[in-house]
């Protein structure tokens, strides 16, 4: 879901406590690559800042880009990181 300009979260009951080790990946500057779904089924992977935002990991994206178009319309996301 949309929370604010170019902000997406999601929340999920059964979503898991991330791990100490994996957070700290997240708690300083890193890259990493975003895969989403495109229209057709195939994966859409690009790098994008990401960082800790509460207890979620959380990256900018334009409204209109072609990432945040593949997660409003299917919220399924991988994280690679860099």
């Amino acid at each position: 879901m949309l929370i604010g300009r170019g902000m997406f979260a999601c929340h999920d009951a059964a979503m898991a406590d991330l791990p100490d080790n994996v957070r700290a990946l997240f708690e300083r500057a890193n890259f990493v690559h975003v895969a989403s779904v495109l229209p057709s089924g195939a994966p859409h992977s690009v790098p994008v800042w990401a960082g800790m935002e509460g207890d979620r990991i959380a990256f900018f994206t334009q409204p209109a880009s072609r990432k945040a178009r593949n997660l409003a319309a299917d919220p399924r996301v991988a994280l690679s990181v860099v």
